[in-house]
């Protein structure tokens, strides 16, 4: 845990250099393991305007559980109507990576369907959370997870924010989960920054944190304070 308690003066909005496009996802499920295929499976289509590298890629309300049961993380990932898949991309990019709408994409053996899109724009926040972060300290060989793997972690994140310019008050991480990519395993953790100006949080949603955005590494959304996480 990183806390610090000085005031910061908040700054007025100014329109992002990124936008995010929601794409409503038609299919049964997608494999337990799904980053990096769905990245691969992406750039195909997309290599006419940007590198894969240079998006951002997630996909929003996958059901963890309902009606008595609990998603086995081993298992294929079955999809809800509210599924999307959300890419983060440059704004100049957003009417032709609008155009992957209709969209095959093959995943293995699975096969899923981009369908209506919507453009998002960021929004200001003081608060922001990103459900994995690569960890440029620790490596999946190491022992236990440890209080002082915890502390390099958040140091290695102060510094990057640092050289962003973002200066939060607070950080919490999550606990180390392992992410399969092309390159090999990698160790992830969760992240929330809070407590920093507004412009600096804008900033924070366009650039990332780290690399891997293409897998959903680095990628920050508004979320509530670390007083309200227990709610």
């Amino acid at each position: 845990m990183f806390w610090e308690d000085d005031d910061q003066p908040q700054s007025d909005q100014r329109q992002a250099a990124a936008v995010d496009l929601s794409f409503a996802l038609h299919g049964r499920c997608l494999p337990s393991a799904y980053a990096s295929v769905l990245a691969t499976a992406l750039e195909p289509h997309v290599s006419g305007y940007v590198t894969i590298e240079q998006l951002g890629v997630r996909v929003t309300h996958i059901p963890d559980s309902g009606h008595g049961w609990w998603r086995d993380k081993q298992q294929p990932v079955l999809l809800s109507r509210r599924t999307r898949l959300l890419l983060r991309a440059e704004r100049s990019l957003a009417k032709h990576l609008e155009q992957l709408s209709g969209a095959q994409l093959e995943l293995g053996e699975m096969r899923l369907r981009l369908g209506a899109v919507r453009a998002h724009e960021l929004e200001k926040a003081e608060t922001l959370y990103a459900h994995r972060v690569i960890d440029p300290v620790c490596s999946v060989g190491d022992s236990d997870d440890s209080d002082e793997q915890e502390k390099d972690f958040m140091f290695a994140m102060r510094d990057q924010l640092y050289e962003l310019g973002v200066r939060p008050r607070r950080m919490l991480c999550g606990r180390r989960e392992w992410l399969s990519t092309p390159e090999g395993w990698v160790v992830t953790r969760s992240l929330l920054v809070d407590g920093m100006a507004q412009e600096a949080g804008l900033r924070l949603q366009e650039c990332g944190l780290g690399q891997g955005r293409q897998w959903g590494c680095g990628l920050f959304v508004p979320h509530k304070g670390p007083a309200n996480t227990s709610q």
